[in-house]
């Protein structure tokens, strides 16, 4: 919600009028109202649960069949077909 609440900050013309667009409906629901939003926003807490903690993941792996190497023959100038029909 955090993310709507600042959104909606954001809005400096009409703050109001925002609400009116569809994409706050998730942020008025959670606030009770429409009325409700700047009290429910003011609420919300302004940093995330904090740094992580342990070790990060290791990176992903190579995926294996990928040999990595030059191809050992040049691909034929023979067109091949298709499930649609044959190449024209």
């Amino acid at each position: 919600m955090r993310g709507l609440c600042n959104a909606y900050a954001n809005v400096v013309d009409n703050p109001g009028k925002a609400l009116e667009n569809p994409a706050f409906g998730a942020l008025i629901e959670a606030a009770g109202g429409p009325a409700n939003v700047p009290a429910f926003c003011a609420a919300q807490p302004t940093k995330g649960p904090g740094k992580p903690t342990g070790k990060p993941p290791a990176p992903p792996t190579k995926p294996a069949g990928n040999p990595g190497g030059k191809p050992t023959e040049k691909p034929g100038n023979t067109p091949t077909a298709h499930s649609t029909g044959p190449f024209r």
